[in-house]
């Protein structure tokens, strides 16, 4: 018998899309987009320690946020507009610093889209450019948060990660990425074997 035990309006008020949500603790990391302007979106903190009154405040708020993560005391985020990764250190949930960035991922300008999976020492993001032949799926390696860095990069044929569309969802089992279909384009969607990093295959 579930109840509702709060809810709370968003910051950045009427126009916004949420992406995604991280939790870690009694913190929840919400990643949104503007649906009005392109570079209004981004990364709002809520306390949800006492759910009849939660408490929020906003990260960064210049960018098209898509996705974020959490990993230890590191909150991974991504910048679709800006085609960044950012880490934040997260030891103090209030006070978020970042700790390093990871521009230009997409092969082409407009990136609108990204999703991101972080098993161990990599981070593992979809992201799209201008076009579909631009989508690809990227592997960071993260075990220097001080230094992100691209290893490996494989374009996606199978799915669609155009402006119009949500983030399509990615999971990782043993040495598979698994990204879901698009269902606009009738799409199978992809399975990656990534157990070299650096030269992901496709398996379907």
């Amino acid at each position: 018998n579930p109840q509702l035990l709060g809810e709370i309006g968003l910051i950045p008020g009427d126009n916004i899309f949420p992406f995604d949500i991280a939790i870690k603790n009694n913190v929840a990391y919400v990643a949104y987009d503007a649906y009005l302007t392109a570079s209004d979106g981004g990364i709002v903190i809520i306390d949800i320690s006492n759910p009849s009154a939660m408490t929020q405040s906003v990260v960064d708020s210049m960018g098209r946020y898509t996705s974020c993560e959490v990993e230890g005391d590191v909150l991974y985020t991504f910048d679709a507009q800006n085609e960044v990764l950012k880490l934040y250190n997260i030891s103090t949930p209030s006070t978020p610093q970042l700790i390093s960035t990871l521009p230009n991922l997409s092969s082409s300008d407009g990136d609108e889209m990204g999703q991101l999976y972080i098993e161990g020492d990599y981070a593992y993001l979809t992201h799209s450019g201008s076009n579909n032949s631009d989508d690809q799926l990227s592997i960071i390696d993260i075990s220097d948060t001080m230094n992100p860095t691209v290893v490996g990069n494989i374009q996606l044929t199978h799915v669609y990660l155009s402006d119009d569309d949500a983030p399509f969802p990615i999971k990782k089992y043993q040495d598979y990425i698994f990204i879901a279909p698009t269902e606009d384009y009738g799409s199978p969607g992809e399975i990656i074997d990534v157990s070299d990093p650096t030269a992901p295959l496709f398996v379907s």
